[in-house]
């Protein structure tokens, strides 16, 4: 055997060597993704009751929001209504007392005037 047969061998088993590495890399990938298919499956279906309990909660809380801007809105609708009763209050107190009492005050004050001016001293006329 020659020196370039020998170096052809030697060529020939690296080569053999490496596709044998190839493939046990292949066949670890393949295992390393059923691996990983499995968990993920447990994993989905572990998590399935606690995804369907996440979504009934969204569903309530929908709900809780849509009842409770319901009341927000029957809230400002009768604080609007007191608010214009206030101020229907406040305009038919002055109307009917306010007006009337300065009427008033100023006839008391037109009395209290013609009285100083039939009291004040002579000599002041």
């Amino acid at each position: 055997m020659t020196t370039s047969e020998v170096f052809l061998g030697i060529i020939a088993l690296a080569s053999l060597t490496a596709a044998i590495a190839q493939v046990a890399v292949l066949i670890a990938g393949v295992r390393l993704a059923r691996r990983v298919n499995t968990a993920v499956e447990r994993i989905e279906v572990a998590a399935a009751p606690a995804l369907a309990r996440l979504d009934t909660l969204s569903a309530e809380a929908i709900e809780s929001m849509a009842a409770a801007r319901g009341q927000m809105d029957r809230l400002e609708r009768m604080t609007d209504d007191v608010v214009s009763r206030i101020d229907q209050t406040v305009h038919t107190l002055h109307t009917y007392v306010l007006n009337p009492a300065r009427q008033g005050a100023a006839l008391l004050a037109g009395v209290r005037g013609a009285l100083w001016a039939f009291r004040r001293p002579r000599f002041l006329r």
